[in-house]
C-alpha cells in the first residue's frame, strides 16, 4: 500500500503568474535606430515568469530579441507588439511608434560664383553619431563637394548637393539636399 502512495506536492496560489504588463505603458515612442529594453511586470511578483512569446509586430519596423527583452527600431512607422505566455492565457500589448531620424543642411539653396567655396553643415535630429556621411554632387563639372561638405563652384549651371547619412540599425534613407546655382 505504501508503494502506491504518491508524494504530496504543495502548490500555493503565489506560485503562478496571474497578470502581465509592459511597464513602459501602452504606447512606446522611439526613433529609428533606438534600442529599447522592455520591462515586464507580473503578479504576484514572487512567482516565476513563465516562457513568453512576442508576436504581432512588423519585422520591417523593428527587430525583437525576447531573450534580452530588447527591441531595435529599424525604420519609421507604427506597429503593435504582443507578449504572451506560451499557452496565451496571459497577454499584454503595446503600440510602438517609431519616428524617423532626419538630416538638415545649413542651407538648401545657394548661389555661388565660379571658384567660390562654401561649407555646408549637416545636423541630425535627434542628434546621433553617424556611421557614415556621404556628400555627392549631381554634376561635378558645375560644383563638386568633398567629404566634409565643402562645395567648390567650377562652372556656370545648376546642380544638387546631397548629404546621405548612414546610421547603425537604421534601414531607411536619411538624406538632405541643397540646390546650387553657379
Amino acid at each position: 500500500f505504501a508503494a502506491l502512495m504518491a508524494p504530496m506536492v504543495s502548490c500555493e496560489q503565489d506560485d503562478f503568474v496571474t497578470s502581465l504588463r509592459i511597464a513602459e505603458g501602452e504606447t512606446i515612442e522611439a526613433f529609428a535606430g533606438d534600442e529599447v529594453f522592455l520591462h515586464l511586470e507580473h503578479s504576484p511578483s514572487k512567482a516565476s515568469l513563465p516562457e513568453l512569446e512576442w508576436y504581432g509586430f512588423d519585422p520591417t519596423i523593428l527587430w525583437a530579441f525576447p531573450n534580452q527583452s530588447k527591441i531595435i527600431m529599424q525604420k519609421s512607422g507604427s506597429t503593435p507588439l504582443t507578449i504572451a505566455t506560451a499557452d496565451r492565457s496571459l497577454t499584454t500589448s503595446c503600440t510602438i511608434n517609431v519616428s524617423p531620424i532626419t538630416v538638415s543642411l545649413s542651407d538648401t539653396v545657394l548661389s555661388l560664383h565660379k571658384t567660390d567655396t562654401f561649407s555646408l553643415k549637416a545636423t541630425l535630429t535627434p542628434e546621433r553619431i553617424p556611421t557614415q556621411m556621404v556628400w555627392s554632387s549631381s554634376d561635378d563639372a558645375i560644383a563638386e563637394v568633398d567629404n566634409t561638405g565643402k562645395i567648390t563652384a567650377k562652372a556656370f549651371g545648376l546642380c544638387v548637393i546631397t548629404c546621405s547619412v548612414g546610421l547603425e540599425n537604421v534601414y531607411e534613407p536619411v538624406t538632405a539636399q541643397c540646390r546650387v546655382a553657379v
